[in-house]
């Protein structure tokens, strides 16, 4: 019986680097300097999630049924 140990030479690489080593290289110029995309993030108004006033609160009767 053969007691030899086997070691790997190299350690594998783990699944996001390898994906990310499979993507095309970007060889243009244009696509190497790109930045990323602007959002116009504060152009958006949102709507107000609540009103104030000086109205007495009103209670919420449910219907019966």
């Amino acid at each position: 019986m053969n007691n030899s140990v086997c070691h790997a030479t190299h350690v594998n690489d783990k699944a996001a680097k390898w994906a990310a080593s499979k993507r095309p290289k970007k060889s243009r110029p244009s696509d190497i300097n790109r930045t990323p995309p602007t959002y116009e993030i504060h152009s958006v108004k949102k709507p107000a999630e609540f009103t104030i006033n000086d109205a007495p609160a009103t209670p919420v009767v449910k219907p019966e049924g």
